[in-house]
């Protein structure tokens, strides 16, 4: 799956990654749980850049987990300084995340 990320997701991808799959203090993290971050990460990513309704993520995905909600929050500027040029659709994923979560408390 990395070769398929577009070279101006992949720093955001990576980050996001590093973030969840190898948290601080965990030394030896199977390859899997990297790969399971990675595909669901590009997942998220491909559905929010999608423009078509039916592909749009519901922002509560990002909500349940929210070490992952933290990882999108905390690198999605990786997203403008690489270019992408959906950053704007995953950042509002994550605007919404954040207030649907401020709602719930």
């Amino acid at each position: 799956m990395r070769e398929e990320l577009d070279d101006a997701v992949r720093p955001f991808v990576d980050a996001v990654v590093a973030q969840v799959a190898r948290p601080l203090g965990v030394r030896d993290v199977p390859a899997s749980a990297e790969a399971r971050v990675r595909a669901v990460v590009a997942n998220l990513i491909a559905r929010a850049s999608d423009p078509t309704p039916a592909a749009r993520v519901p922002a509560e995905l990002l909500v349940a987990d929210l070490v992952l909600l933290a990882a999108f929050f905390q690198n999605v500027d990786l997203l403008y300084d690489g270019g992408y040029a959906h950053a704007d659709a995953v950042s509002m994923l994550v605007m919404h995340a954040l207030e649907l979560l401020d709602r719930t408390g």
